[in-house]
Formats: C-alpha cells, sequence, structure tokens
C-alpha cells in the first residue's frame, strides 16, 4: 500500500502529465470514462477550461451515481471552481446516502445553466 507521500508524489506525477496535454483530450478521457487514479484530470480541466467547455460533460459524471463516488466528489469541485462558486460544497452533491441529493443536483443544474447563459 502506498505512503501519504508517495501517493502525492504519483499524485503530482499525474496532475503534471495532465496539464501536459490538451483539454480536449482531457475531455476525450472524461467521454471514455477515464479518470485517472488520483482525482486530478478534474483540477488539471478546472485550472485550464472555462465552465461553457466542460461543464456539460462534467455535470453528466456528476448526474451518474454509477460512478465512484469520489470520482463525483472531485467532478463537483472542479464543476464549483468553472462557476466561481461558494454556494455549492462537492459533499452535498456526491452522498449517495442524501435523500435530497436529487433535487441539490437539479438546483446545481439550474445554476450552472444561468452562469453559462451569461
Amino acid at each position: 500500500m502506498s505512503t501519504s507521500n508517495n501517493w502525492e508524489q504519483e499524485a503530482r506525477v499525474e496532475r503534471a502529465a495532465y496539464d501536459g496535454r490538451s483539454i480536449e483530450d482531457l475531455l476525450e478521457d472524461v467521454r471514455r470514462k477515464y479518470f485517472g487514479r488520483y482525482y486530478t484530470i478534474w483540477y488539471s480541466i478546472a485550472a485550464r477550461c472555462q465552465l461553457v467547455d466542460a461543464g456539460w460533460q462534467l455535470l453528466e459524471v456528476l448526474d451518474h451515481q454509477s460512478y465512484d463516488q469520489m470520482y463525483r466528489y472531485h467532478c463537483a469541485a472542479a464543476l464549483i471552481q468553472l462557476m466561481q462558486s461558494n454556494r455549492w460544497h462537492p459533499d452535498e452533491l456526491t452522498r449517495n446516502d442524501d435523500h435530497q441529493l436529487r433535487v441539490r443536483l437539479r438546483e446545481f443544474r439550474l445554476d450552472m445553466t444561468e452562469r453559462i447563459k451569461n
């Protein structure tokens, strides 16, 4: 099992690799459901992309509870960063045991739609 330092080092390596690739390639990875091992694809996209370019594709991942909760959590964090919002927290958009999750995701979708329009 990796130690915390190894995990952090491997995550930095993965992030650097993502940062060296085009946004189009990263979004293609997301379409293919290849999210990496260390959740850094989401932050590479958020750091170099606009909401209008990646929002719908990331929202599709967030909407599917069949994906691992941690992938959806980091995807939500990236979407929130792209939206430049402090209204939302990734946990409230990804907790599978939350009976209000569907309601919150609908509200989030509306918020994102408004931000993309403006």
